[in-house]
């Protein structure tokens, strides 16, 4: 049986200026806290943890980079003020591992066959080596790994279509401490994400998508899929769905929240002078 997958962070580029001063809707909404410059010195990020274990980051280019590292990068044609991509993670207590220096290595091996076998046009190639440094110094190490195409063709899969993995070789805690007391005290009561919803881009076909989300999840052929969390049973869990009437390349959020002044309203504002981003709030 395919590793259970969990949802671990979801990508949302914004102006660099944001990261110092974030505008008073994400604070009224959220706690927010530091992230830190990743290790090639070209993003930096600030972050929001969820109490589900799962988080939100919102990443920045950093100015004065050479314009064709923006270029090279997954989410430098981006939009500021979209959300670019987001990752599934495994835990790594029922991952199997022995020996392992990436946490879930063994029970990714699993994944990548199982997405091979579907016959889809995506596969999942070996994880690549990342970290950040914390302000705090703390040095955090990942690998991730993103959708490719199966066939050779040189057309890449838009970030987003399908998530991209992010597996710890330091602990996870590190990375992602929503645990620590506060962190995920949110006033608005949102406890994770409900749904992700995804723009199909034309040149991956529906039953692609498809057939690699029923190898992620081990599911049968549907329409929506159901994407467990860290934290285990603090909502229903995120759904995920294609919408072929979305705008190609978007991808939308929707959050569970406790707290019932705030269900059935959005979170969300201006990014800067030309674009504004906004998330719906699911009563729980």
């Amino acid at each position: 049986m395919t590793p259970q997958p969990l949802a671990d962070h979801f990508v949302i580029v914004v102006p660099y200026p944001f990261l110092a001063s974030p505008p008073s809707w994400l604070t009224d909404a959220f706690t927010v806290s530091q992230g830190g410059k990743h290790a090639d010195g070209v993003t930096e990020n600030i972050l929001v943890h969820l109490p589900d274990g799962s988080y939100l980051e919102f990443i920045a280019f950093v100015p004065g980079n050479d314009p064709a590292k923006r270029a090279g990068h997954r989410w430098g044609h981006k939009q500021e003020g979209t959300v670019a991509d987001w990752a599934l993670t495994l835990n790594p207590a029922k991952s199997g591992d022995q020996g392992e220096d990436i946490h879930g290595a063994t029970a990714f091996r699993k994944i990548q066959q199982a997405v091979l076998a579907s016959q889809a046009e995506i596969q999942y190639p070996d994880p690549v080596r990342g970290g950040r440094l914390r302000p705090d110094g703390a040095e955090l190490k990942w690998a991730v790994s993103g959708p490719k195409r199966q066939d050779g063709q040189t057309a890449p899969i838009e970030p987003g279509q399908t998530p991209f993995w992010c597996l710890d070789s330091t602990p996870r805690n590190l990375r992602v401490p929503f645990e620590e007391p506060g962190a995920t005290d949110h006033p608005s009561g949102i406890l994770g994400v409900a749904r992700v919803e995804i723009g199909r881009v034309e040149n991956l076909q529906k039953s692609s998508l498809q057939g690699v989300y029923n190898a992620l999840l081990s599911a049968q052929q549907q329409e929506e899929w159901q994407i467990s969390s860290f934290a285990g049973s603090v909502h229903p869990g995120t759904r995920v769905t294609v919408v072929e009437g979305k705008k190609e390349t978007e991808i939308g959020l929707s959050f569970y929240t406790k707290n019932s002044d705030w269900a059935g309203k959005s979170v969300g504002g201006k990014i800067d002078d030309q674009t504004s981003l906004h998330f719906k709030v699911i009563g729980i």
